[in-house]
């Protein structure tokens, strides 16, 4: 797995147990919503399986010589 998607899942996780907005001492803060963060995370597993990928289906093709053809 990518450090991005540890770094989302960790993101989630911290969304999950905390407030989205808070307000101290006159400044105030704003979190992603948990739903915008699982499209993140989808979208960065997208990412990481399309650079994963192996071109040709993993199936290798090769001519067929006859022996002595040379």
């Amino acid at each position: 797995m990518s450090e991005r998607l540890d770094a989302v899942d960790d993101a989630l996780s911290n969304a999950a147990s905390e407030p989205l907005k808070m307000a101290v001492d006159g400044r105030s803060a704003e979190q992603r919503t948990v739903d915008e963060l699982l499209k993140l995370r989808a979208h960065e597993a997208t990412q990481v399986a399309q650079t994963n990928k192996v071109s040709g289906f993993g199936l290798r093709f090769q001519k067929i010589q006859p022996p002595g053809c040379g």
